[in-house]
């Protein structure tokens, strides 16, 4: 019975502390202002834009970010040479320690690609953003029409 109860008791401080890790961890990372354009009916791909910062004290690395409602997603970075703009494909992302990242038109954003079905705006879509070191961030994002500005909303941010 005394193994029973030594066993049960090293499991829960184990539990604990593992939860006690990824809670600090996710608190390091913040992500605000997460939205998505409308795409056009019948389109293949639209774009996703928000804040990327770290409140810690390590560089973090973005690495992928994934939802059930695209049938892929990639992080890309708008290249304008001989006044050509071009996408490329980014395989990770660094945010210094302290430090954030802007996702935004015409220079870093996702590529979200075959759609699950048309979303509207105001229509919500959960992403994960997972990071190098095995971390996950969940997050919802709003629709918005193509032509609309992000809102300034202080009060919209997810760790």
């Amino acid at each position: 019975m005394n193994a029973r109860i030594f066993t049960t008791s090293v499991l829960a401080i184990f539990l604990l502390l593992c939860q006690f890790q990824a809670s600090a961890a996710a608190e390091t990372v913040m992500i605000s202002n997460l939205r998505v354009k409308e795409a056009p009916p019948a389109a293949t791909a639209t774009a996703g834009y928000f804040s990327l910062h770290n409140h810690g004290s390590a560089e973090i690395e973005l690495t992928s970010v994934t939802s059930t409602s695209f049938g892929g997603i990639e992080l890309h970075r708008t290249v304008i040479k001989d006044g050509v703009a071009s996408m490329q494909r980014q395989d990770s992302i660094k945010v210094p320690a302290g430090g954030g990242v802007e996702f935004k038109p015409g220079d870093l954003h996702l590529m979200l690609f075959s759609p699950a079905r048309e979303f509207r705006t105001g229509d919500t879509i959960e992403f994960v953003f997972h990071f190098a070191d095995g971390m996950e961030v969940t997050a919802p994002a709003k629709v918005e029409a193509i032509g609309d500005q992000p809102a300034s909303d202080p009060h919209h941010t997810h760790h």
